[in-house]
């Protein structure tokens, strides 16, 4: 049987395109291969996007404090939520932290009241912050003291912040306002 010699190309099954209507839309209006818009928007995702490991690895004490304060500014501002021993945890060294999360549980138990009765990033149980100002070493490597100006209510309010670096991240270790201090009230 003779064979015959064809020069049509096989024929090939159609396949949607898969990545979503943007990716069609880009290889469309690109005439490119799907491969190809997927390389270039690859590429641009590394170009644009900063490394995973800045920013959250060496936060810098002045955006710590920052970070804190930005939950306290605006109408109905919600201030820190501070409702789990893993939002203690965030801000406070351990050892605060245990202190203040045994002190609530203790309260709890007893039907009483914690020792710490308000916000301890306020100093007050109510708050309408506004001009807040942040001075703290930036270059400090372990240790640091902030000092936090803010006004609370139309009160002039300054309160100091004793931090420390553990595991690359800035904690609170204690914080001075014009009654004492946050370790102070577990003193008592």
């Amino acid at each position: 049987m003779p064979r015959h010699l064809s020069l049509a190309r096989p024929r090939r099954e159609i396949h949607q395109p898969q990545g979503g209507a943007a990716l069609v839309y880009l290889r469309n209006a690109l005439g490119c291969p799907t491969r190809l818009v997927r390389l270039a928007l690859a590429a641009l995702c590394l170009i644009v996007s900063p490394p995973l490991t800045a920013g959250a690895a060496e936060q810098s004490p002045h955006a710590f404090l920052q970070a804190i304060y930005q939950q306290y500014i605006g109408a109905n501002a919600a201030g820190a939520t501070l409702d789990e021993d893993a939002d203690w945890r965030r801000y406070f060294t351990p050892d605060l932290a245990q202190i203040i999360i045994d002190d609530y549980a203790k309260a709890a138990q007893s039907g009483d009241i914690p020792n710490l009765d308000g916000d301890p990033f306020v100093d007050a149980q109510d708050w309408s912050i506004s001009k807040v100002q942040i001075d703290v070493d930036d270059k400090a490597t372990d240790k640091t003291v902030g000092k936090v100006s803010f006004t609370n209510l139309g009160k002039a309010m300054t309160l100091t912040f004793d931090l420390v670096k553990i595991d690359g991240s800035w904690k609170i270790n204690d914080i001075h306002g014009p009654d004492g201090s946050l370790r102070d009230i577990f003193k008592q």
